[in-house]
């Protein structure tokens, strides 16, 4: 098997912080209150069904997505977006 070469995500990365620096960062609670005012805002202007339904499809690829990291199946974009489509299917047989 060749080298990969590493690419310029790859050289970007930078890991998360470790632990003691997230016990002392300083969180600016005036932008997280804007922040929240607007997602309220525009959750309040889409149907409550609407908003299930994405929340439900999010669900499935998490699901799905997450099964692959743990190494229990392989997916790729294609899978992902087949079951996401699935559930919009299935929900609007509902």
């Amino acid at each position: 098997m060749e080298p990969v070469e590493p690419t310029r995500w790859d050289v970007a990365y930078a890991s998360f912080p470790s632990i003691d620096r997230w016990l002392t960062a300083e969180i600016d609670g005036t932008y997280w209150d804007a922040v929240l005012v607007r997602l309220r805002a525009a959750q309040a202007a889409v149907p409550v069904q609407t908003l299930d339904d994405e929340v439900h499809k999010s669900l499935r690829a998490a699901a799905l997505n997450t099964g692959a990291l743990e190494g229990l199946h392989a997916a790729d974009r294609g899978l992902t977006l087949t079951v996401i489509a699935d559930a919009a299917w299935q929900a609007a047989l509902e």
